[in-house]
Parts: C-alpha cells; structure tokens; sequence
C-alpha cells in the first residue's frame, strides 16, 4: 500500500516569485505560456505538442488536482507580479520512498532570468520539510544543457544516468536532506540563519 504524503504549503514563495497550486481559472493563462514555448519544450516535453489547448491544459489541472489530494504529486503554477503564469513546477513522488522529484518548465519568454533555479530551491526546501522525505531529485534528458544547470547551480550532486520507464536516457541529480543547509538553497532563498 502507498503511503500518502503530507502536502507542502499550497503556495510557496522566492524571490520575485510566487508558486500556487493551479487553479481552474489558470487554463488561458497555462496555454498562451506553453504555445509561447513550443519550440523550446516539445524537445524535452512529450506533451508540448502543436494544437496544445484549453482540453490538454483543463485535463493537466483535473489530473493534478486528484494527484494532490492522492499525496502523489503537487503542481504549482510559477506565477511573477499578481497573476502572469510564467511556467510550471512539481513535486512528484514517484522515484521511491522516502523521496520526490522536482520537475520544472519556464515559459520561453521569461528563460534566462533564474525562475527554475529559484522555483527548484522553494520546491527542494518545502519536499525535505514534508514528514518522512529525506532526498530530492531532479531528472532531465542529458542533451537539456538548460535544464541540468538548475541543479547544478543549486548544489545538488550528479548521480549516475539511466533509463526512464519510457526508454529514454535521464541524467539524475540528487539533494539528500543532510546536505539542505550545504547547499545554495539557503542563501538564493535568504533562509540562512548564521552569516
């Protein structure tokens, strides 16, 4: 029987931005942010593809609500200002026990500017703060020079690549909770207690 974890908090925060839990309400926005960075995502994304509407985001926001309420995966909207839907970021539990897996993606319009970096560091903190998680991973395709530079840049440490369910290869970064407060993530998110 899987255990069900504890949500982390339904919003959290870093600097410059916000992430919430989706909202039904964020349909236009979700779409209008992944059909401005089709060619950047369908490489990495098996969903980005051409025609991604309202009916493929309303089923993203369906399945991520019952996945939260399941404990299985918790999906914030990266938001910047009030309300610009700037990307997406997860928590998943889905790489063991004891674990959860970051994943990310930033509109192509606001790339550049750190939101994964500091989107994965609010994610890695609030994963190693819910009961029970004691490691945080980041998997992406090796050839996603873009994508392997947010763990890197946060201190998380490069483990052996593999071979996802789907047959693809994945590098894995790992972050065990022993190592929170050695890495950056303390600091980009102005947690450091002792300077």
């Amino acid at each position: 029987m899987a255990v069900r974890l504890v949500p982390p908090s339904e919003t959290l925060t870093a600097p410059g931005l916000l992430l919430r839990r989706w909202r039904s309400a964020d349909v236009r926005p979700m779409v209008r942010a992944v059909q401005a960075s089709l060619p950047e995502l369908s490489p990495w994304m098996p969903w980005a593809v051409e025609g991604y509407g309202n009916t493929e985001a309303r089923a993203f926001l369906d399945d991520g609500r019952r996945q939260w309420d399941e404990g299985r995966a918790f999906n914030y909207a990266i938001v910047r200002g009030s309300r610009d839907v700037i990307g997406a970021t997860s928590l998943m539990a889905r790489v063991g026990p004891g674990a959860l897996e970051i994943g990310y993606w930033v509109d192509s319009r606001h790339t550049g500017r750190g939101v994964a970096r500091r989107a994965a560091a609010a994610l890695a903190a609030a994963g190693l703060a819910v009961p029970g998680i004691d490691l945080i991973e980041i998997h992406h395709d090796p050839a996603n020079l873009a994508s392997a530079a947010v763990p890197r840049a946060l201190g998380f440490e490069r483990s052996d690549d593999i071979v996802d369910d789907d047959g693809r290869p994945t590098s894995v970064w790992r972050l065990p909770a022993a190592r929170l407060a050695d890495s950056r993530i303390p600091d980009l998110l102005d947690q450091r207690r002792y300077r």
